[in-house]
């Protein structure tokens, strides 16, 4: 049996010049201000008081997500589900900075047969300005066993016309974050495992903010 680690992280710092493989600065800690306590929350994976939001003490988004589960265990004669979670936090932005980059980290544990297979997506807007789907692939031709796997991935952001948007001077200092998460598999029969679950009670998701200052 191959054993693997995966995760599923969102996480949100507030950093200038190096960003989530290093320590956020404090002195920028702050710049980005993320409203967890106006949260907007829906869908099957996420029915109220399931999903907590936190912010650590450098800034950081953190989502944990208690019933964003796909459990299709051996002896369950459903073959394919899905779950899915939309969280929408407000953040606050002050003018004069710009968002550089966005990384978007994946945590969870994984059960699984060979010849069932499962993704998890995550897809990230700031006010509009779409991220690409982060997607980890379980596939079907591997039987996998992760108590804790973390994935992860940073975008760009720092296009001259995304530069010039945040630094116009007119935009809101009120953005929104939106958070689209899906987990969704397949099995070939009832005697495969397929459970997509949490790792220490919860699928944490986490998005990390570069921010820098406009020049």
């Amino acid at each position: 049996m191959k054993k693997y680690f995966v995760s599923i992280t969102v996480v949100s710092s507030i950093i200038t010049g190096v960003i989530f493989a290093s320590v956020a600065s404090t002195a920028n800690a702050g710049v980005v201000t993320f409203h967890p306590e106006s949260a907007i929350y829906a869908g099957s994976g996420c029915p109220q008081g399931a999903t907590h939001i936190l912010v650590d003490e450098v800034g950081d988004l953190l989502i944990e997500h208690e019933q964003l589960v796909l459990d299709l265990r051996r002896g369950t004669s459903v073959l394919a589900g899905r779950k899915a979670c939309s969280i929408r936090v407000p953040v606050s932005l002050p003018q004069g900075f710009y968002v550089k980059s966005i990384q978007q980290q994946i945590q969870y544990s994984v059960l699984k047969s060979a010849g069932a297979e499962a993704k998890i997506s995550t897809r990230t807007a700031l006010s509009g300005d779409s991220i690409n789907p982060f997607t980890v692939v379980l596939p079907a031709d591997e039987e996998i066993y992760g108590d804790n796997m973390i994935d992860a991935r940073r975008d760009n952001l720092g296009s001259r016309s995304r530069r010039e948007h945040y630094c116009s001077g007119t935009r809101s200092e009120d953005l929104m974050l939106q958070i689209n998460t899906v987990i969704s598999g397949q099995k070939d029969s009832i005697e495969q495992d397929l459970v997509v679950a949490s790792f220490g009670g919860y699928i944490g998701e986490g998005i990390e903010l570069e921010i820098a200052a406009c020049q």
